[in-house]
């Protein structure tokens, strides 16, 4: 991309968010992380978006931001608080250079608090406990500390806003893992978001989508070789489907591109394919799982098996 044109999308993209349009990555709505990346939001911690509740699991519940299965959960109201985290063990490259399940394990604590009954606000922080030792390449420990903040303009339409501190690219990437290298390396980058969510209610069955930019810094190389602005686009998709009172599943895809933004699996964009469920353990508590790929567009080279993701979280109102 040319330096012009980075810059203009950059200038836009200020404007926006200067305008209060706003992404929350992501990361609520993306199986259990609330930074993003969303897809829905996230998630990592760049993430996520369709309407989040803040509980981190991307599974909506009756919190009064748009969200809603039919599992019931304790009703959001002014100055609620919910924490929790989020356990993701994605595919990586490990230290012999193979891919293998488990070479990283993600930790992701988040708190979010309850504004009112239209604006919420949350903060996690994803942890790479354990990572190869790939030298002056390894990933850092602390990946990145994300604060979103969440506007329901109707019972439809959500407005969210993303600000991250967080190691070059990560807020990039999708909520379930890049390819090949999940975490990442280098001095941390700041980096915005800013776009929107629908989620449409049909009986037992919720949609989410999204559409959002991402712009961090030093997270890609102009033409001349030299550090610029990565530009991503993130376009999250769930849909959710109430299996009783207490249980719901659904599945979450999307496409978040590779920095530029570039819409090629070989320069970075990923095309996430994961099934999820939630339990609602009692009105406070709920706690799920995820098992999928990070991307079923993987780039030449790369097998989708090479892509497999799974996980675990769960979401505490206080």
């Amino acid at each position: 991309m040319s330096r012009f044109l980075r810059s203009s999308l950059v200038t836009v993209f200020m404007v926006a968010l200067a305008t209060g349009t706003a992404y929350a990555q992501d990361d609520d709505d993306d199986f259990g992380d609330p930074c993003g990346g969303d897809p829905c939001g996230g998630d990592p911690c760049g993430g996520d978006p369709c309407g989040g509740d803040g509980d981190g699991d991307a599974m909506p519940d009756d919190s009064g931001d748009g969200g809603g299965d039919a599992a019931p959960a304790a009703a959001s109201s002014s100055g609620a608080i919910k924490a929790g985290a989020k356990v993701l063990v994605p595919t990586g490259i490990d230290d012999s250079g193979e891919f293998a399940l488990g070479a990283y394990i993600e930790v992701t604590p988040w708190v979010s608090y309850q504004v009112n009954e239209k604006l919420s606000a949350e903060v996690a922080v994803p942890l790479l406990l354990v990572k190869p030792d790939l030298g002056d390449a390894s990933a850092e420990v602390l990946q990145g500390i994300v604060a979103k903040g969440h506007y329901g303009i109707n019972e439809m339409i959500t407005a969210d806003g993303m600000v991250g501190f967080a190691r070059p690219a990560r807020l990039g990437i999708n909520p379930y893992g890049s390819i090949g290298f999940p975490g990442s390396a280098g001095d941390m980058k700041v980096g915005f978001g800013a776009g929107a969510s629908v989620m449409k209610a049909m009986d037992k069955i919720h949609i989410h989508a999204g559409a959002h930019l991402v712009v961090q810094l030093d997270s890609d190389v102009d033409d001349d070789g030299e550090p610029a602005p990565g530009i991503f686009v993130h376009v999250p998709v769930m849909v959710m489907y109430a299996l009783s009172e207490k249980l719901s599943a659904g599945v979450a895809t999307g496409i978040y591109t590779g920095p530029g933004p570039e819409f090629d699996s070989d320069k970075g964009m990923t095309v996430p394919l994961v099934a999820g469920a939630k339990f609602q353990v009692n009105p406070q508590l709920s706690a799920g799982g995820l098992l999928g790929f990070s991307s079923v567009l993987p780039p030449e080279g790369v097998d989708i098996p090479d892509t497999l993701t799974l996980g675990v979280f769960a979401a505490y109102a206080m």
